[in-house]
């Protein structure tokens, strides 16, 4: 058994109160706005309160079911057009406001 652990890192300019960072991803943050502790190997963590919601978001609504030679989602070139573009839509935007 294996678990992955995920640190999840703010974001500037106009779009951090609605989402986080995990490596090059971008989430909506209310995955993260109330967490429960989950007991593993005699030492609580937080996760989210929504955790199913997260799952399904991240892998997909089949994200039961294990898909051989798929990529992982660090490694999926694919994105979202946010993903894509945040860079350059919002560190721009952040300047300015500040």
């Amino acid at each position: 058994m294996y678990i992955d652990v995920y640190v999840v890192n703010k974001l500037k300019g106009l779009i951090r109160p609605f989402y986080v960072r995990y490596l090059n991803r971008i989430i909506p943050r209310k995955y993260f706005y109330s967490t429960k502790k989950y007991p593993f190997l005699g030492t609580s963590f937080p996760i989210p309160n929504h955790s199913v919601q997260l799952l399904e978001f991240w892998y997909g609504k089949d994200w039961r079911t294990p898909k051989s030679n798929a990529p992982s989602n660090d490694e999926d070139p694919r994105g979202t057009y946010l993903e894509k573009h945040c860079r350059f839509l919002f560190r721009p935007i952040h300047k300015i406001i500040k």
